[in-house]
This record gives C-alpha cells, sequence and structure tokens, in this order.
C-alpha cells in the first residue's frame, strides 16, 4: 500500500522565492517536527544552518541571517 503525498520543507531566499531542501533533508525535518525535536543542523555549500523547526526558520552559523521556512503536503510523491 502506498501513502500519497510526502512533506517538502523549503527555505525563502532574500528575493522572497522558494527553494526545496533535498529529500534527505526533507525527512529530517520532517521528523524532528513530529518529534518536537527543536533544531536540525544541516550544511549546504560550505555554509552551516541551524534550522528551527518550532520557529520555522533556518539562520547562518556564521552570518546569524534568519530566512524563514515552510512545510507543505507534495502530493505528487507516493512513500511506499
Amino acid at each position: 500500500m502506498s501513502t500519497p503525498g510526502f512533506y517538502v520543507w523549503e527555505w525563502e531566499d532574500e528575493k522572497g522565492q522558494k527553494n526545496a531542501y533535498g529529500a534527505t533533508t526533507s525527512l529530517a525535518l520532517d521528523e524532528a517536527h513530529q518529534n518536537a525535536a527543536g533544531t536540525v543542523d544541516t550544511e549546504a555549500w560550505g555554509r552551516k544552518y541551524s534550522i528551527d523547526v518550532a520557529k520555522m526558520e533556518k539562520t547562518n552559523v556564521h552570518t546569524k541571517v534568519v530566512r524563514k521556512v515552510v512545510r507543505k503536503k507534495d502530493l505528487n510523491v507516493f512513500i511506499t
């Protein structure tokens, strides 16, 4: 039996455009969100980020720039 849908996590850049996280990061964020785990640390393009799933924000660890994070269901993906 397959379940329709997968939660996609995205961050909003300085132009207001949404950018999707990869599947591995999205799964880690979703697990943290479901378990009220607080934050997930990740790295992209040599930069380290801390993502707060309660506040729905990601923070660049070095620059301290904070960006909005969103979670949305993608009904085009099936989990088996």
